[in-house]
C-alpha cells in the first residue's frame, strides 16, 4: 500500500475520533453521573506514574470510590509520598 494512503488513513482516522467533533459524538452517549457515582469496592487497578499528574488523579480517584490500588512509580520515595497523601485525603463514603 503507497505510504500516501496510509498517511490519509492515518489523519481522518484521528480527525474522527480525536478532535473536537470526536469528543462531541462520543460524549453525547455519556450517561451523566455513571463516572461520578461510581463504586469500585473488590476491584483492583495498576496505575502507572502515579506520583504524579494524571497518574496520581486517577489513583486518587480509584482509590476515593473503594478500589485497591496500586501505586507504580519509578521512584520508591515519591510513590510512598503519594500514597501517604492518598490515604490521608480518605475514602469517600460508598
Amino acid at each position: 500500500m503507497p505510504q500516501w494512503i496510509t498517511s490519509t488513513q492515518f489523519y481522518l482516522f484521528g480527525r474522527w475520533h480525536f478532535t473536537r467533533t470526536g469528543w462531541e459524538k462520543a460524549s453525547a452517549k455519556y450517561v451523566q453521573g455513571e463516572i461520578e457515582d461510581a463504586k469500585l469496592n473488590g476491584k483492583v487497578f495498576l496505575v502507572t506514574g502515579s506520583n504524579s499528574g494524571i497518574g496520581r488523579e486517577c489513583a486518587q480517584y480509584l482509590y476515593e470510590r473503594g478500589a485497591k490500588v496500586y501505586v507504580l512509580c519509578r521512584n520508591l520515595e515519591r510513590a510512598n509520598k503519594a500514597r501517604t497523601e492518598m490515604m490521608q485525603k480518605g475514602r469517600t463514603e460508598t
